[in-house]
Parts: structure tokens; sequence; C-alpha cells
């Protein structure tokens, strides 16, 4: 994932048709929270693993300085307005330089998982907004792993809200911008995961494999044991596959994550990992 491994993809989660999709976890309305304040690197990487849930192995090292606490607010979305005020926060920083491609790419992160969680009528603008300032930030700065990602779950989201997700002209630029990704960051759990989830959803005229997806499946919960948006997906493939003592075993594994990469998904992956546990039965 990049440029700290920054989670999100993602993506990430359980999600409806064929694009795993990032709830962005529960809106809670909890009172404001305290004025921004700048975080330190240590200070940020503590936040993050006493949170913690969704994607990187190594321990998560944020930016320093005013993005850490941008960082913070996507971490801890799903508490008041945090996710607002991280769009507004970063759309504020590009006012004074729009060439700031970390700004760029975590701004397109914001709007998709405000697009995510927007009505219907709104969504499409949302994700066309977010896959412009990723495509951007990946233009201005090839070698980052986080912009190539968030631009192409951008794509897939906006393709899904206009009916395309299922269209060759949809499919060919998602898996050339993960594959892009893997190049940069072979180590990126989450795009394993959307190429896992796009072979497994696809037909077999248009790329889709039933095999090939539970191998990128398997590949994402190697690299990223703590993305607990990878379980699920997982177990369900092993499930279809007939194997249901491994989807069991890595449902089971899920509940043992103390320290997960996305804190605001969590409790959703948590979810989805009871509600799969729950229909295996004893």
């Amino acid at each position: 994932m990049d440029p700290g491994r920054h989670p999100g993809a993602g993506g990430g989660p359980a999600g409806a048709g064929a694009w795993p999709q990032g709830r962005g976890g529960r809106l809670h309305h909890a009172p404001a929270p305290e004025p921004l304040r700048p975080v330190s690197p240590s200070a940020a990487c503590l936040l993050l693993l006493l949170a913690g849930s969704a994607s990187a192995e190594p321990p998560v090292v944020l930016s320093s300085g005013p993005l850490a606490a941008l960082d913070q607010l996507y971490l801890h979305r799903d508490q008041g307005d945090n996710l607002e005020r991280s769009r507004r926060l970063l759309e504020e920083r590009l006012q004074r330089d729009p060439k700031d491609a970390p700004a760029l790419w975590r701004l397109g992160r914001s709007l998709v998982r405000l697009g995510e969680a927007a009505p219907k009528k709104e969504k499409a603008d949302l994700f066309f907004r977010a896959e412009a300032a990723a495509a951007r930030a990946a233009e201005l700065d090839p070698k980052d792993a986080e912009a190539a990602y968030w631009s192409g779950v951008a794509m897939g989201r906006k393709g899904q809200s206009q009916g395309l997700w299922s269209s060759a002209f949809m499919i060919k630029p998602i898996r050339r911008r993960m594959e892009q990704v893997l190049a940069l960051d072979p180590g990126h759990g989450r795009a394993h995961l959307v190429l896992g989830e796009l072979y497994r959803r696809l037909p077999g005229a248009l790329g889709g494999s039933q095999k090939r997806g539970l191998r990128e499946l398997e590949s994402a919960l190697r690299l990223s044991p703590r993305c607990t948006a990878i379980h699920p997906k997982l177990a369900e493939a092993y499930l279809d596959a007939g194997r249901t003592a491994e989807a069991r075993g890595v449902l089971e594994d899920a509940l043992q994550v103390s320290d997960p990469e996305d804190p605001a998904e969590f409790p959703d992956n948590l979810d989805d990992v009871r509600a799969l546990l729950k229909s295996l039965g004893p």
C-alpha cells in the first residue's frame, strides 16, 4: 500500500456487488472532536496501534506533521464529523498547493468514503471528484502506490454507481491500476483484495476466475493479516470452493485481531465475520 501503508482501501471491506465495499465504519453522533492539533510521528503510530484495523502487516507508519493529524481523522471517520473535516482541511491545504500529491490522494480517499455513505443521487459526483483527485496525485507522483490505489478504487466506485461495473470499459483500467500498485508496492494487501473480488465476481467471458480470485485473496491476507476486510471475503471464497474448515479458520482468526489497521471499519468487518460463522453452525 504505499507511503507508509495507509488503510483504506480500503477499499477494502465487505461489499455490494463485485466491488469490495468500504463502508467506512458506523457513523456515531459523538460530541464534536477537539480542535485539530499537530501529531508527532511517534504519537500517530501509537494512536493507530491502540485503535487498530485493516491492511498492513508491519506496524503502520503514518506521515509526520499535519498529514498525520489528517490521517487520524480518517482512521476515526466513524466518530462525529471527522470524515467531513478531513475533506475540508485537505481542500484548504490544496488551495495553498494544488500540486500536493499526498494531499490529493488523501482527498480522493475521503471523497470515496463520503460517496459510499451519500444518497444515491450524490454518489456519482463524489466518486468522480475522488477519481480526479487521486488520478492527479498519481500523475504528479507516479511512484506513489496509494495514489494509484485510490485512483483505481474511485474508478470502480464511479463505475458501480453508474451501472458500468460489469463492462470491459471499467474492468481493464481497474485491473491495470491494481497491477500498477503491486508493481510499486508488492506488499499491498488491499490491491490483492480488489483483484480477488474482481476475478471472483466477473463472468469468465470478462476475465473472471474463481481460482485466480481465491489466490489473490489468499495473497491479500498473507500480506495484510490485520486487514479484517479480507477475512470475510476469503472465507466466502473458501466456502464457494467447498473448503469449510479453512473458511472457519480464517473467520476465527479475524476475531483474534487486536490491532486492526482501520479502526473505523473494524466493527463492520466483525459483523460480517460473525454472520458467516453463525451460518456455518457449531
